[in-house]
């Protein structure tokens, strides 16, 4: 489920998955890492603080 830039509420409008009909922004995702809301998840849904931690986390290894 996408959330609305303009009113920060859950969108299911078809129109809006790629940019807001209200505002022409587009729709915030939610982090399947985290939860935080975003504009562009880097891989797999995840956010970029997430993607690094993953990742520093395997230079360890």
């Amino acid at each position: 489920m996408l959330v609305c830039p303009y009113d920060m509420h859950w969108c299911d409008l078809a129109g809006c998955k790629s940019a807001c009909e209200l505002s022409g922004e587009k729709p915030l995702l939610q982090c399947v890492g985290c939860g935080i809301l975003i504009v562009r998840p880097v891989a797999h849904g995840l956010c970029v603080d997430c993607i690094t931690v993953h990742v520093a986390g395997q230079e360890k290894e």
